[in-house]
């Protein structure tokens, strides 16, 4: 079985990527987010990490994890952040690691992992391929502020608390530029999974 890690900063179209990945290219795609959000799952053993680390202020009445008070402090602070990524990275190498046996079972010859920060969750050597999605600085604050409905500053604020690209492009396999249109990126990737990946068996 061979593994992409797929990745890039916010807004950088990654989650595109993985959907034509998926819908195209019929692949099976190992969703972090998905993960991260099963680690948090009411009185799981994560959740209640977060709880003893950051009081019940960052949980919603039902016990689930309130994302957006969560995400403004981790936004301000680097320490709340640092503290919630060493709850939640060890539990979502976890589930990544259960939901790799159960397709490597089912005989799948490629899988895509879909991880925003996978170089920065140490996550790198999980894969054999690192993949990565770069789009212009002004292209992603736009897509940002139209998408969470926020101004320049905080849009700016969300780009700058991540890995700088520069940094992940040192260290990834196939820097995929998305600056253009969806056809655009389709046709690089098309280029991308010929180029790179000749067995046809994984194409079917």
């Amino acid at each position: 079985m061979q593994i992409i890690g797929l990745t890039g900063g916010i807004a950088s179209g990654k989650s595109t990527v993985s959907t034509i990945f998926r819908e195209d290219y019929k692949l099976p795609v190992i969703d972090a987010d998905l993960l991260s959000r099963e680690a948090v799952l009411p009185g799981s053993p994560g959740m209640l990490k977060i709880e003893a680390a950051f009081g019940r202020e960052v949980l919603l009445p039902d016990g689930s994890l309130n994302r957006s008070r969560m995400g403004e402090l981790i936004c301000g602070d680097s320490a709340v952040r640092d503290r919630l990524n060493a709850i939640l990275h060890p539990a979502i190498k976890e589930l990544y690691h259960a939901s790799l046996e159960r397709l490597k079972r089912g005989g799948k010859p490629l899988v895509i992992y879909d991880c925003p920060l996978l170089i920065e969750a140490g996550q790198r050597e999980e894969v054999d391929e690192v993949l990565l999605v770069v789009t212009d600085a002004q292209t992603r604050l736009k897509r940002i502020m139209e998408r969470d409905g926020v101004d320049e500053s905080l849009a700016k604020k969300k780009i700058e608390i991540q890995m700088p690209d520069e940094k992940k492009i040192a260290l990834a396999d196939t820097i995929l530029y998305n600056n253009g249109t969806l056809a655009d990126l389709k046709n690089s990737l098309d280029f991308y999974m010929k180029e790179k990946l000749k067995n046809a068996c994984i194409m079917s």
